[in-house]
């Protein structure tokens, strides 16, 4: 409704009714799920151009974060991570939006064309479909998880909160980036860890994107930094006063290999030990398979390939996939 008119722009925005309509829901009414009084705490300068309506929206959206969270989530034994994290996101209304920017700074956000999710990651992939600048014309992509705002306005697209999980800046990575495989078509180029663009070998027009997200604090990432939340903390080891090398026993190792489609291997290494030397800034190298180690070697049931597709063309790259480590403390959370 901004976009109509200076009136509607003014009317949208109007603080006063605004207001009228968030007291009314939140101040003097109780809610069904809990038997306290709602009060929002509002900022001293809270008369600015449209702040009554996005703080009702900010609280809207708090208010349905928190009777998720609060449900009883089981977590995975062999993982450390929660088991219903797509159900989370789908009761959170979480989606996904990259926003590409160009060197001559025009900005275009595109939701995702597909998405698959694994055991311990979801990959999300973008298609080029000729909408997507040219690879060497892209300055910044941005990761956005979306908080959708439940309203009942049946084929309405409902406003979204954006809480930025990524930032990429491609001015460094154009020349630099590493190219870690290939086939007829197209050329895959490594941004960051998990972070891959396929590039037309004929031409420089981007393929696809895909981002791969580990599910570890998916839930916090993709919201807390639009609501000013802190990120949950990692917990060091307990104190153990018989043990002076404490905290460095009982580590687990989980390790996935997948691609676009499935998971290729899954392997799981418990009751690690490492001694405190071997801290270095904090973090601990779980060593587990070694080439002349044949005992940690695992089977493949499959060739390891990366599968794509990209308008009406498709193809497979050979010997490229991707890997997702995760280690945990027995028998609590997530450590790094």
């Amino acid at each position: 409704m901004t976009h109509v008119s200076k009136l509607f722009y003014q009317l949208s925005n109007d603080n006063i009714l605004w207001k009228k309509i968030h007291n009314a829901r939140f101040v003097y009414h109780k809610s069904a799920h809990h038997k306290h009084w709602y009060c929002s705490i509002i900022p001293e300068h809270g008369s600015t151009v449209g702040f009554w309506r996005r703080h009702h929206f900010r609280t809207v959206a708090g208010l349905d974060i928190q009777l998720v969270l609060r449900e009883p989530w089981h977590i995975s034994h062999r993982t450390g991570l929660l088991m219903q994290i797509e159900q989370i996101l789908r009761k959170l209304h979480v989606t996904f939006e990259l926003t590409v920017s160009t060197k001559s700074r025009q900005e275009d956000t595109y939701e995702p064309r597909c998405s698959h999710v694994g055991e311990t990651f979801v990959t999300l992939l973008w298609d080029g479909a000729g909408r997507l600048p040219d690879y060497q014309e892209i300055s910044t992509l941005q990761l956005h998880g979306v908080k959708r705002v439940a309203l009942n306005c049946p084929g309405l697209k409902a406003p979204g909160l954006r809480s930025c999980m990524e930032e990429i800046d491609m001015h460094a990575l154009v020349q630099s980036a590493q190219v870690i495989g290939k086939d007829q078509l197209v050329e895959l180029k490594l941004l960051q860890p998990g972070i891959i663009i396929g590039v037309r070998k004929d031409q420089c027009s981007v393929a696809f994107i895909m981002f791969t997200l580990h599910f570890h604090m998916l839930e916090d990432r993709s919201i807390w930094k639009y609501f000013g939340w802190p990120p949950k903390m990692m917990t060091k080891a307990p104190f153990d006063d018989t043990d002076p090398e404490y905290g460095l026993h009982g580590y687990h190792l989980h390790i996935v290999l997948h691609n676009t489609e499935c998971k290729i291997m899954s392997r799981s290494f418990p009751r690690l030990f490492y001694w405190r030397t071997q801290i270095n800034e904090g973090l601990i190298q779980l060593s587990v398979i070694g080439r002349g180690k044949l005992w940690t070697h695992t089977p493949l049931s499959g060739s390891i390939t990366l599968p794509w597709r990209c308008e009406a063309l498709q193809g497979t790259v050979e010997g490229t996939a991707v890997a997702r480590e995760l280690s945990s403390k027995n028998p609590g959370g997530v450590l790094q």
